[in-house]
C-alpha cells in the first residue's frame, strides 16, 4: 500500500505527483502480472526511501496511539477474553471522553 502511495498515486513530496513503473497486465486471465519498471536505479532507492518513512511514521504513529489509550484498551481486552463479545453501549461506555483525531 505505501509503495502505491508513492508509485501509483503520487503521495510522495520527495518524488513528487507522478506515476511510476507500468503495469503489465493479462487482459485474458483478468489480473495483473506485474510492474515494468520504468524509472532509474536512483529513483527506485528514493522510493525505497520514501516507502520506509510511510511505514516507519505509521507505526510509530500505532504505538503512539496504543500507549496513550493502553489503560482503555486493556479494559475491552479483559472483557473479551473473559465474555467473547461486547455491545455497543459497553464500547461507548469505555472509550467515552476519547477525542477522535484526524489522521
Amino acid at each position: 500500500m505505501a509503495r502505491d502511495m508513492v508509485t501509483q498515486y503520487g503521495m510522495s513530496d520527495k518524488i513528487g505527483p507522478v506515476t511510476l513503473g507500468e503495469k503489465e497486465e493479462l487482459v485474458f486471465l483478468g489480473r495483473e502480472l506485474g510492474e515494468h519498471k520504468t524509472y532509474s536505479e536512483k529513483i527506485a532507492s528514493q522510493i525505497d526511501d520514501e516507502v520506509f518513512q510511510i511505514v516507519f511514521q505509521a507505526e510509530q504513529r500505532a504505538i503512539e496511539i496504543l500507549k496513550k489509550y493502553k489503560a482503555i484498551l486493556k479494559k475491552l481486552a479483559e472483557k473479551l477474553i473473559k465474555e467473547e463479545t461486547v455491545e455497543s453501549r459497553e464500547l461507548e461506555s469505555l472509550f467515552k471522553g476519547v477525542k477522535l483525531v484526524k489522521v
